[in-house]
């Protein structure tokens, strides 16, 4: 389900957390990082993370890109793009730059547009140089 198609993520999975581990606790990764356990607490990642079918998070994710085909409690903070899967769950806010959310997946929360914030503060450095 989650293997590479067009489009997504292409970081190579550097550390799995396996459907029989738990982790609780801050995780600090620089590359690709899949979840298919259950994890609490903070996800602080350079590269990409992948939610997998079944796994259990809550934690608040920052990160480039999230592929989330599990269920995700936390807010979530992407520099790039945030991809819920048709069985992906998401409860928290999330500010991304690009969110697709295939028929099926659920988010329940408060978005911003990466960009949106972006294009703003641009409009207003113009602003202040009229």
């Amino acid at each position: 389900m989650l293997g590479r198609k067009e489009g997504t993520p292409s970081d190579k999975m550097d550390t799995i957390v396996g459907k029989d581990t738990e982790i609780k606790g801050t995780v600090i990764a620089s590359s690709g990082l899949r979840i298919d356990g259950k994890m609490e607490g903070e996800i602080h990642n350079k590269g990409d993370v992948v939610v997998g079918k079944g796994a259990r998070v809550r934690a608040s994710i920052k990160a480039r890109h999230l592929t989330l085909a599990g269920d995700v409690e936390g807010n979530i903070d992407l520099s790039g793009k945030l991809e819920i899967e048709s069985t992906g769950r998401l409860k928290g806010d999330i500010k991304v730059a690009a969110l697709i959310i295939a028929d099926g997946g659920f988010f329940d929360g408060s978005s911003k547009m990466a960009k949106e914030l972006e294009d703003a503060s641009h409009a207003v450095a113009r602003g202040h140089k009229d």
